[in-house]
């Protein structure tokens, strides 16, 4: 298990970031940020990361654009039942309450296609999600239903990408000092700042969507799991 000072200091970055206090400025620079929805009685709040029971076995941090929709339809559901998490979290501030967040992103993390079919763990010397860190450029959920579908309509506005960076993601990257780190889509690799990356982190690229089967963003998988296999391989 990840050491308690690692955890009892993700934990804490979690907190401070599930209670943002630059949820307003962001929601004037992109409305989709901390946008009201009445499914959820509540707004799109921050979702700030997840943190696997063996992250220090591999210090493998994968890094995503933001929150998005799960395609399984389960999305609506999935998102009351965090911020129910994040509540008990925010009330009570224990451990307890923190690991229980951990534990439910654990069983639907599995369902994610990008990790599932393009980063493909098994073939990469990690167990998926146990042994990874997971985080966002970006912490809070802009997905929204649009033609009976549930699509991320984030506009990527380059003030909220400052503000989260500087508050919440160079700190966490810190903190978990990471070996590798592989961001999701070519988009979010060009919108992280590598000047965060920690000194510990010996390899770094993206993993692209290969939905469109193109020999290009398939060669350039295969050859990132290679190495990200031999990276994780010398741990």
């Amino acid at each position: 298990m990840a050491t308690d000072n690692t955890r009892t200091a993700f934990a804490e970055i979690f907190l401070e970031a599930q209670e943002c206090k630059h949820l307003d400025k962001c929601h004037r620079d992109d409305p989709n940020i901390g946008r009201y929805d009445a499914r959820l009685n509540g707004v799109h709040g921050p979702q700030p990361g997840f943190l696997g029971a063996n992250y220090l076995t591999r210090r493998l941090v994968l890094i995503g654009k933001n929150p998005g929709a799960d395609s399984s339809g389960n999305v609506l559901h999935q998102a009351r039942q965090m911020y129910e998490l994040f509540g008990q979290f925010a009330s009570n501030r224990s451990m307890e309450a923190f690991n229980a967040i951990m534990s439910y992103l654990a069983e639907i993390m599995p369902t994610w296609k990008l990790i599932r079919d393009d980063l493909r763990p098994g073939e990469c010397s990690f167990s998926f999600p146990e042994d990874i860190a997971y985080l966002n450029v970006i912490k809070c959920a802009t997905w929204r239903r649009i033609d009976g579908k549930y699509k991320d309509v984030l506009n990527l506005v380059q003030q909220v990408v400052n503000r989260c960076t500087s508050e919440y993601l160079s700190r966490q990257l810190a903190i978990l000092a990471p070996r590798a780190v592989v961001c999701l889509g070519k988009d979010t690799s060009e919108r992280l700042d590598r000047r965060i990356l920690p000194q510990s982190v010996k390899f770094f690229d993206y993993i692209d969507r290969a939905h469109a089967n193109t020999t290009r963003k398939l060669t350039h998988n295969d050859a990132v799991r290679r190495q990200l296999q031999m990276a994780l391989g010398k741990a």
